[in-house]
């Protein structure tokens, strides 16, 4: 089950984060990219290709880590 747009917002707000989102609830778009688990990341560089992706719940450790590994 996809989170509603204010658990999404909520969490967005906790980890401060700015960048664009994509809202996904019927989670087509997530399958198509291969996500089998909710939450799923995915990290795209400016470029449209995917830089990194998490699987469950994550902490400010493991966002820092995916966020590092952009050009």
């Amino acid at each position: 089950m996809a989170d509603t747009s204010d658990e999404a917002q909520a969490f967005l707000e906790r980890y401060d984060w700015s960048w664009r989102q994509l809202s996904d609830p019927q989670r087509a778009r997530a399958k198509q990219l291969g996500a089998t688990y909710q939450p799923h990341f995915i990290l795209v560089d400016a470029q449209g290709r995917i830089v990194d992706t998490w699987e469950g719940a994550g902490d400010s450790s493991i966002w820092g880590a995916m966020l590092a590994k952009l050009p």
